[in-house]
């Protein structure tokens, strides 16, 4: 499950997931971003924050616990930031594009 937050307003902006999973409904946006970490186990699963926000927003990755088993955090930061990257050009549009001549078109 991804999640796009708002860290201004600290409210859930986006949710994208895969079938309806009960184990994240415990995700607490304000606890997370009350703190600098980027990575967190919960009893049932893992949060995994973009380490950059864009234009006031974080992405979160979400995935269930597995026992004994863990993940390599840092792709799963990657996985966020590129699912951030790709809310906001869906969001705000891309760049403007770039005539031969080196004037910006839109």
């Amino acid at each position: 499950m991804i999640r796009f937050v708002n860290m201004k307003t600290k409210t859930i902006e986006k949710i994208i997931e895969n079938g309806h999973h009960k184990t994240f409904q415990a995700f607490d946006v304000k606890k997370f971003l009350s703190t600098d970490k980027k990575f967190w186990e919960e009893s049932t699963y893992v949060a995994v924050a973009s380490p950059v926000n864009a234009r006031g927003l974080v992405a979160f990755i979400l995935f269930a616990k597995k026992n004994n088993h863990t993940e390599n955090v840092d792709v799963f930061k990657i996985l966020a930031s590129q699912a951030l990257l790709l809310f906001c050009i869906n969001r705000y549009g891309g760049l403007a594009e770039q005539k031969h001549d080196g004037v910006r078109k839109k």
